[in-house]
């Protein structure tokens, strides 16, 4: 069985599945996500990714959606 390698701490519970993206197309995968407020990509080792992660005021109603428009 696996183990864990990190944990972190986010504003409330996820509401739908966690996506694996390259979102830099270098071969190393994100994980994206959103919880009732906030949208959150992380890196393999749970640290943010750039800007992330991006908070509303309302909540969110919709799982997240990826698209890749360069393929």
């Amino acid at each position: 069985m696996g183990q864990i390698e990190w944990s972190k701490k986010i504003d409330g519970q996820i509401t739908a599945k966690i996506d694996q993206i390259d979102s830099y197309k270098n071969g190393k995968l994100q994980y994206v996500f959103a919880t009732e407020k906030s949208l959150n990509l992380l890196d393999r080792k749970g640290r943010d990714v750039g800007k992330f992660p991006l908070k509303f005021k309302d909540n969110i109603t919709s799982p997240v959606s990826v698209f890749d428009y360069d393929k």
